[in-house]
């Protein structure tokens, strides 16, 4: 995606403290239906990783969370 520079953020501290702030996000899948939004609240674990990990939680009942545990039992993760 491109960013103006003037809009562009690259310090790690800055943007773990607005995901601390602002912790929703909006996932858009497209399914079967067509587009369907939802949106799932974020935690951003600061002290994993080199830029820290982003986890969100979906709940497996949702439309999503079926079609991302299938996904997950095809390919699991390495």
């Amino acid at each position: 995606m491109y960013i103006p520079k003037l809009f562009e953020e690259t310090r790690v501290d800055i943007m773990h403290e607005l995901i601390r702030a602002q912790p929703l996000a909006t996932l858009v899948t497209l399914g079967p239906d067509g587009l369907n939004a939802n949106h799932i609240p974020l935690h951003i674990a600061s002290d994993t990783g080199a830029h820290g990990v982003i986890e969100g939680l979906l709940a497996t009942g949702a439309p999503e969370g079926m079609e991302m545990a299938q996904l997950m039992k095809e390919n699991p993760p390495a």
